[in-house]
């Protein structure tokens, strides 16, 4: 599939694995770097600056309470920091803290994720 998705002219690929832990989700990473790092695909792991380090991935998305300057000490200048928000008003602060880009989400309906709040369609200025 990720290679379908690269050929369609993906430009990033996050990995998104709650269940997975410690060796696997490093093992996991690391094959999709593979496939994807030739392409020149960008590569970024939810929640895990130590996986995203450790497999050598491009940055990660901090979608949980975690703070852009609480995962500053691990990222260091070796991973692009994003967070993500539902509500307007909280990007300038979370973007403030340390934060290398911010996500919006989630814009619309999705059968994976029934219960996500949405976030406006009108968004703060950053």
């Amino acid at each position: 599939m990720l290679q379908g998705a690269i050929r369609a002219a993906l430009i990033a690929v996050q990995v998104r694995e709650k269940q997975m832990q410690g060796c696997e989700m490093i093992a996991h990473v690391g094959e999709v770097i593979d496939i994807a790092r030739p392409a020149g695909v960008l590569r970024h792991v939810n929640d895990r600056a130590d996986v995203a380090l450790t497999a050598g991935a491009d940055g990660v998305p901090l979608v949980s309470p975690i703070s852009a300057s609480r995962c500053a000490p691990i990222a260091g200048r070796n991973l692009v920091v994003g967070v993500s928000y539902a509500q307007p008003g909280r990007s300038p602060a979370r973007l403030e803290d340390g934060a290398d880009y911010c996500g919006v989400g989630a814009m619309f309906a999705s059968s994976t994720k029934d219960d996500s709040p949405r976030a406006s369609p009108i968004c703060d200025p950053l």
